[in-house]
């Protein structure tokens, strides 16, 4: 899963959290937190990334997968939140745990 902060003016220390969640039938398994590079060439500027972000399947069952992201960033003095937001759409994949 890739995530993106993009915000029209600088953003510093952004804090991107990224959960992975797999669709069951009494509930969501959780798979994270993940969160982007803390080095201020990575949580800065007008967009910030966490890229590649993913689980490792373990056999070939069809699985509904999303992904749910929330974030904080420092934007002219002030703390700025970003709620959390799930994927537009929910993936089958061939991919089970």
């Amino acid at each position: 899963m890739n995530v993106s902060s993009v915000c029209n003016v600088e953003q510093a220390h952004v804090l991107i959290t990224l959960e992975i969640h797999k669709r069951g039938k009494f509930g969501d398994d959780v798979y994270g937190p993940f969160i982007n590079d803390q080095s201020p060439k990575n949580s800065s500027g007008l967009v910030v990334k966490l890229q590649d972000k993913y689980v490792v399947c373990s056999n070939s069952k069809i699985t509904k997968w999303f992904g749910v992201a929330y974030s904080k960033a420092l934007i002219a003095g002030k703390w700025q939140y970003a709620g959390r937001t799930e994927s537009l759409t929910i993936e089958a994949l061939p991919c089970g745990t």
